[in-house]
């Protein structure tokens, strides 16, 4: 017949248990923390993103651009654009200082006028951007 445990031995068994589990519920602890850091600096970023986006001051690589032969002057890219950065007399015109390449008017021209000019190289890209 096997020797009854001493009381403490089982308290000993117990203890370091219990500092194993504290000691993984601390570094858990510690990386969710670091998770909801990152997670509120994301959200800062796109908070200040929304906000200019809002008043149409968000720097694009890109910017619309209307091929005059195609567009009809319909003024469905002008009701589209955030940023107000369309005007429409007998074509569209884009304010290029307004304008903060979303894409949004090349996907709504029923015409297919317009066309996201990639500033940085100079190249257009023809554009179907889903909003």
């Amino acid at each position: 017949m096997a020797p009854e445990p001493l009381p403490s031995q089982g308290l000993r068994r117990k203890s370091i248990s219990l500092t194993k589990t504290e000691i993984g519920r601390r570094q858990e602890l510690q990386v969710l923390k670091e998770h909801a850091r990152a997670i509120e600096a994301r959200l800062r970023h796109l908070e200040k993103r929304i906000r200019d986006i809002e008043r149409g001051s968000v720097p694009s690589a890109y910017i619309a651009f209307v091929d005059s032969y195609k567009c009809v002057g319909c003024g469905t890219c002008q009701e589209v654009c955030p940023a107000g950065a369309i005007s429409v007399d007998e074509i569209a015109r884009v304010d290029p200082k307004r304008c903060i390449g979303c894409g949004r008017c090349v996907d709504q021209c029923p015409q297919g006028a317009l066309a996201l000019h990639l500033l940085n190289t100079g190249y257009m890209e023809q554009a179907r951007v889903a909003l």
